[in-house]
C-alpha cells in the first residue's frame, strides 16, 4: 500500500514538473516569435520526453525489463493522442474564443490529463481483463 502511495506521489511530481515545463517552453518559443501552435506542439513534446523520463527514473524503476516495452508503446500512444487534444484544444481557445496562450495551455493541459485518464483505465481494465482469460 505504502508503495503505491509512493508512485502516485511520483506520478503527481512528475506531472507538476512536466507541465512546468510544458508551459515555460510554449512561453519562451512564443517570445522568441514561433507560431503559438508550433510553440504548443514542440513544448508538449519536451514536457511529455521529460515525463516518460522521470516515469523511468522514479516510478517504473523495479519494473521488469519484459514491461518496458509496452510501457513505452502504451505512453507513445497516449502521449500522440494527447498532443492531437492539446493542439485541437489550444487552437480553439486561442483562435475562436481569444484566450490568452496560459489560459489556452491551462485548459489544453486539462483535457489532456483528463483524456489521458480515461484512455489508460480503459487500456488497464482490457489488459485485466485478458489476464484473467489466458489463466
Amino acid at each position: 500500500m505504502s508503495a503505491t502511495i509512493g508512485r502516485l506521489s511520483n506520478i503527481r511530481k512528475n506531472t507538476c514538473c512536466a507541465l512546468a515545463t510544458d508551459a515555460a517552453v510554449l512561453l519562451f518559443l512564443s517570445r522568441i516569435g514561433v507560431p503559438y501552435l508550433l510553440a504548443a506542439c514542440v513544448s508538449f513534446t519536451v514536457g511529455g520526453v521529460l515525463a516518460y523520463r522521470l516515469c523511468i527514473r522514479f516510478v517504473w524503476p523495479q519494473c521488469l525489463a519484459d514491461a518496458r516495452p509496452f510501457r513505452l508503446i502504451s505512453f507513445l500512444l497516449l502521449a500522440a493522442l494527447g498532443l492531437l487534444v492539446n493542439a485541437v484544444v489550444m487552437a480553439t481557445a486561442v483562435d475562436l474564443i481569444h484566450a490568452p496562450l496560459l489560459a489556452a495551455k491551462a485548459v489544453a493541459a486539462g483535457c489532456t490529463f483528463v483524456s489521458n485518464y480515461l484512455l489508460r483505465r480503459r487500456w488497464a481494465i482490457q489488459l485485466v481483463d485478458e489476464q484473467v482469460v489466458n489463466e
